[in-house]
């Protein structure tokens, strides 16, 4: 079974092969919510106080991956 790590490394080895992949946090990065509230297939489980809840009820640390630069509007993200 592949960890985050692992997968984050073969994240890694298409970064140099096509592009760059940023991580965020979604709950301390204000970028989120406004991608979240623009994109129009946005659902509730996208949104910071469900990602909130599941932190706070079973310990998860939510992460999102885009290909924006910090610093730049969120064109796009996953959040796992």
């Amino acid at each position: 079974m592949a960890t985050l790590s692992t997968w984050c490394g073969a994240l890694e080895r298409v970064d140099s092969a096509s592009m760059q992949i940023y991580t965020l946090d979604p709950l301390a990065d204000s970028r989120w919510d406004d991608l979240v509230r623009s994109h129009p297939k946005a659902s509730v489980f996208h949104h910071t106080g469900w990602l909130q809840a599941l932190a706070n009820t079973y310990g998860y640390r939510p992460i999102a991956l885009t290909s924006t630069p910090a610093g730049n509007p969120l064109t796009d993200g996953i959040v796992f």
